[in-house]
């Protein structure tokens, strides 16, 4: 097998050297920089998962090291409950990543840069298994439980959802959240009162919760539900 070109393709498939793999401690309200020129680089993997505040994560590209002239930029608001998993196409010579920590108390987030490549034409997330599922869930009555995505994604999504009675208590909701795991807009909504439906939405990057609320003043409420968000 010729070196670097796997199976005996036309073209390398390689990666080149790490530019950051570490646990870095940022203040409260403070700001990292990672700065690296890719100019021979096809796209760059991108690895961010917080210990306990949220954090923004933005990724701009730049014709050189000035940092005068922007090409793009992309932005997360990345939660300690979905950690961002990206490969993101290299659109200029010059690439500076910032990881700012908006939570009130400082945290140790899980960062990791590698340069690739492997060309993309868009953002690509590469997540084996994107999904919450839970069969026969019990909800008190007169209340609500939250779960979460454990990764961010964006595209195709679906919310399967089946109550176990004909009650029309159980409803299932699905939020974008912040960095901080708020809920911030709704995106999805399935009450169906009787028989197991599926419900599909577009997805954008942003932390995803499902809210399972069961209305009854009376007794509990059971249901099953599944939120998946496939990676890309």
């Amino acid at each position: 097998m010729p070196g670097g070109h796997p199976d005996y393709q036309n073209y390398a498939s390689w990666r080149g050297p790490v530019y950051l793999a570490e646990t870095t401690t940022i203040p409260s309200g403070t700001t990292i920089t990672i700065d690296e020129y890719v100019t021979n680089y096809a796209s760059i993997y991108l690895f961010v998962l917080p210990t306990g505040n949220g954090e923004v994560v933005t990724c701009t590209f730049y014709t050189d090291s000035s940092k005068v002239a922007a090409l793009n930029f992309y932005q997360w608001n990345v939660s300690i409950f979905g950690a961002l998993c990206a490969v993101i196409p290299v659109l200029g010579n010059f690439v500076e990543i910032t990881v700012h920590n908006a939570g009130p108390n400082p945290d140790t987030p899980q960062i990791g840069i590698v340069p690739l490549n492997i060309a993309h034409a868009a953002i690509t997330y590469p997540i084996p298994v994107n999904r919450i599922a839970r069969d026969g869930l019990s909800i008190p009555l007169s209340s609500s439980q939250t779960f979460r995505l454990p990764y961010l994604g964006e595209g195709p999504a679906s919310l399967f959802t089946r109550p176990h009675s004909a009650g029309g208590d159980l409803s299932w909701d699905v939020w974008e959240t912040d960095q901080t795991g708020a809920l911030v807009g709704r995106v999805c909504t399935s009450d169906n009162a009787a028989n197991a439906s599926v419900q599909q939405f577009q997805a954008h990057a942003a932390p995803l919760a499902v809210v399972v609320t069961n209305a009854s003043a009376t007794t509990a409420r059971i249901g099953d539900f599944c939120l998946a968000l496939p990676g890309r």
